[in-house]
């Protein structure tokens, strides 16, 4: 249940990701205006990626709460009793804290990555590279 959410909402933010920092970056790649864009590409995309993740966290609550039984009794109870809004209860606060968090860790990742690069030299970062640099600014 957890992963139906999270895969999902990972993958609407990253498809929104890199294409919408590419095009909040001027042309000279400044370090101010790649941080502002890393800033604002984050937050940004954090609010669709937190639209495909509340349903399933919804959801997920009901169930670890004891309040359903089984997933399929929890859709069909809360679009019962709320409809398609139910699926989307605590959705504010949600974007309240996902806006933030995202924007923290995308600028620690960036910044990290570039620093590797610079370190390591060369231009650019391997597939097993990058996971540890992600796995090292999202912890």
């Amino acid at each position: 249940m957890v992963a139906s959410g999270s895969a999902p909402s990972f993958a609407v933010f990253f498809s929104l990701y890199e294409p919408l920092k590419a095009a909040l970056q001027h042309t000279e790649s400044a370090a101010a205006q790649n941080s502002a864009a890393v800033l604002a590409a984050s937050g940004l995309c954090a609010i669709p990626a937190s639209v495909v993740a509340v349903p399933s966290d919804v959801l997920k609550k009901r169930l670890v709460l004891g309040l359903e039984d089984d997933g399929r009794s929890a859709i069909r109870n809360i679009f019962q009793k709320r409809g398609v809004a139910g699926f989307f209860v605590g959705w504010r606060a949600n974007v309240l804290k996902d806006v933030p968090f995202a924007a923290v860790k995308m600028c620690l990742y960036e910044g990290s990555s570039a620093l590797y690069i610079a370190l390591k030299g060369g231009d650019s970062i391997n597939a097993v590279e990058n996971a540890g640099l992600g796995l090292f600014t999202g912890a």
